[in-house]
């Protein structure tokens, strides 16, 4: 009986020291978390960009018989606020499992990090804990392009003024503001399309640019040019829902204008004085008489025309050489009309024609007056 007594004590003790399955311990909880569904960091090996949205799941498991209270997860890329559980946080019942998940935007550079998980469990009042690593490689992809006409930034509302038919020096200068490469870069301009600017074949490094210049004629009028710029760096890129694609292209855009003003010329004049010339106007050569006027005509009692092109008093001739119909001003300087020129002219004419007046008054009106007296002084008598 004494035997067998101890036998039985024996099994029982060794029984009591053989842990159960799911026994309760520090690390009853399990935890694993995925980004964009990949589990741990596999995400990583691809690129997510900058502020798309990234689906974390967090996978917590049970493995004790007691159930494990007040879970917390904390994730130093998401706010606690973020994260949702199915089922909440209160109570993850014996042996069962919980899947809680965020839905973030993603950050700039390498977000790989340590997640971790803790509850109370129930019945013992111990802490459970556990942790997992996962994370992504986010980047920034961004393009810039500026215009630049005449040598310098232009403002569409200020534009230059450019001579019509001359070369515009309009440049692109397009640089790659992000933190990726960027390939196949293209270049489309309203003014001057897709032709004259080889920048596809170029591969931009973060922070370098390239400037490609064109020299189209200058037309006439405003004409407003806006140009857009795209690249598309080389990354296989990770969605939320676990798909691979390429990257997307990104774009830039800017502006640009010149005003085309025809060349600066003389304006022909087509003013004439009197004998049909024009007023100070010569034509493939250098005019003759005073202030670069032409004139004509004979001496005698009528005067002469010439000089400045008036009508001159006195008797003699002079001459010039005759100038007929428009041109342009080549030589000398053109007179400027004068207000009230009309009067002068008037009285110059009245002067000549004074003797004439006189002759007419003895010729006429004497007699006249003769006449009337005479018809007077018979009345008298």
């Amino acid at each position: 009986m004494m035997a067998a007594t101890g036998v039985h004590a024996t099994v029982a003790v060794h029984a009591a020291t053989v842990p159960r399955e799911g026994g309760a311990g520090p690390h009853s909880l399990g935890l694993s978390v995925a980004t964009d569904t990949l589990p741990g960091t596999a995400a990583t090996r691809y690129a997510v960009p900058a502020a798309a949205p990234v689906v974390v799941r967090y996978t917590l498991v049970n493995d004790s018989e007691a159930g494990i209270l007040n879970l917390r997860i904390t994730d130093p890329d998401v706010p606690d606020a973020a994260i949702s559980c199915a089922g909440g946080t209160a109570l993850l019942p014996p042996l069962a499992s919980r899947t809680c998940t965020a839905t973030v935007p993603a950050a700039d550079g390498s977000r790989v990090r340590t997640v971790h998980a803790s509850g109370t469990l129930a019945w013992f009042g111990t802490e459970t804990t556990a942790s997992a690593a996962t994370g992504y490689v986010g980047y920034q992809a961004s393009l810039n392009v500026q215009e630049l006409v005449a040598g310098g930034s232009t403002d569409p509302s200020k534009p230059d003024s450019l001579t019509v038919g001359a070369p515009v020096p309009i440049s692109y200068q397009i640089t790659n503001t992000g933190d990726v490469p960027l390939d196949a870069l293209t270049l489309h301009s309203t003014l001057n399309g897709t032709g004259g600017c080889p920048t596809s074949a170029q591969t931009l490094a973060p922070g370098a640019h390239v400037v490609c210049t064109l020299a189209p004629h200058a037309a006439t009028g405003l004409h407003v040019d806006t140009v857009v710029a795209s690249a598309t760096p080389q990354l296989t890129v990770l969605s939320g829902n676990g798909g691979l694609a390429a990257a997307p292209p990104v774009q830039a855009s800017d502006q640009g204008a010149y005003i085309g003003v025809a060349p600066a010329s003389a304006v022909p004049v087509t003013g004439a004085d009197h004998g049909n010339r024009p007023a100070g106007v010569s034509h493939g050569g250098s005019a003759s008489a005073a202030a670069g006027g032409t004139g004509h005509g004979s001496g005698g009692a009528g005067g002469s025309s010439g000089g400045d092109g008036g009508i001159g008093a006195g008797g003699g001739s002079s001459s010039a050489p005759q100038q007929t119909g428009p041109g342009l001003a080549l030589k000398g300087r053109v007179p400027e009309a004068r207000a009230g020129a009309g009067f002068p002219l008037l009285l110059r004419h009245a002067r000549h024609s004074l003797p004439w007046l006189m002759l007419v008054f003895l010729v006429v009106l004497v007699p006249v007056i003769v006449r009337l007296a005479r018809g007077n002084s018979s009345a008298g008598r």
